[in-house]
């Protein structure tokens, strides 16, 4: 079986939150997102790097009428994502957590959520 070649267009950092219990856990979650097929395919067609992939705490960015589930810093810089649930009773649903780190890619790219965003992100 042939290897493939190493690439930069990855997350080069991964840091769940270290004072969180089970963060061995929210780091192997953090690993699978970076190593998903579909994103590194479209983090290579993109030519994309960030290089800090974050796990978000979910207790400072809730609030009574809205949830962060995930923000870019500086268009791919950081970006972090809501891993547990707001209990802190687990974690959220792989597809969800995927789906807003495409979100936050597009970011990169577009800052706003006009059309050309909408179809970047799909």
């Amino acid at each position: 079986m042939a290897r493939t070649a190493p690439t930069p267009h990855t997350f080069q950092t991964l840091r769940p939150l270290a004072h969180l219990p089970h963060s061995a856990t929210s780091h192997a979650f953090l690993t699978r997102l970076a190593t998903d097929p579909g994103i590194r395919h479209v983090m290579e067609k993109y030519k994309w790097t960030v290089p800090l992939l974050l796990e978000m705490e979910p207790l400072g960015n809730t609030t009574h009428d809205s949830k962060t589930l995930g923000l870019n810093r500086n268009r791919g810089a950081v970006i972090e994502l809501r891993l547990r649930t707001d209990w802190y009773d687990g974690w959220r649903d792989y597809k969800t957590v995927r789906r807003t780190l495409c979100h936050e890619l597009a970011h990169i790219v577009w800052d706003g959520h006009g059309r050309e965003f909408w179809d970047l992100t799909s």
